[in-house]
């Protein structure tokens, strides 16, 4: 044997213990994947209920637009509509465009849905004095149980009510 043989053994050796040190065990990448699934998991739990949080804008939006509407329709008709002129929104495939067909004395020329899509919009009440408006979550909105259904009146008195009834108008009209 010869003295280099030792030394190169040891380099050998040392070589390998460097590339072992480099890399990363099974266990490290496994334990990095589970911190980021659970880490995932809670970033879009909440990523959709902050979905549908914004989306009660749509309903609010659309109420406030509606009731606009019916007090035009008051000044130019002499009372509220009762009903729409024209219940389909073109937006969903309607034919029809409410904003080319006319308003009668008892029905409005609005969509049925909110302009976003989330809500169908429905006019509870109107007559001479009064009007009450209504907005349901419709499609995937519908999840969102808390403020299921939005209700407005010719006083601007609000109302908001979860699935089962309850009332929730504090929770979803701020």
């Amino acid at each position: 044997m010869t003295p280099r043989t030792p030394l190169r053994a040891v380099r050998a050796r040392l070589r390998a213990v460097r590339a072992r040190l480099r890399a990363f065990t099974l266990l490290e990448i496994l334990a990095t994947l589970a911190i980021v699934a659970i880490l995932a998991t809670l970033a879009v739990g909440s990523h959709g209920r902050f979905l549908l949080t914004a989306r009660r804008y749509d309903a609010r939006a659309a109420l406030v637009a509606l009731a606009a509407a019916q007090e035009r329709h008051r000044l130019a008709h002499g009372r509220y509509a009762a009903a729409f002129a024209n219940p389909r929104n073109p937006a969903s495939g309607g034919a029809d465009n409410p904003s080319t067909r006319e308003s009668t004395d008892d029905s409005l020329s609005f969509a049925a849905t909110s302009p976003e899509g989330w809500y169908e919009l429905r006019i509870l009440a109107g007559d001479e004095q009064r009007y009450a408006l209504e907005a349901r979550a419709r499609g995937a909105q519908r999840r969102d149980g808390t403020c299921a259904r939005f209700t407005l009146d010719d006083t601007g008195g609000r109302g908001a009510y979860a699935v089962e009834g309850t009332e929730t108008t504090a929770d979803c009209w701020n």
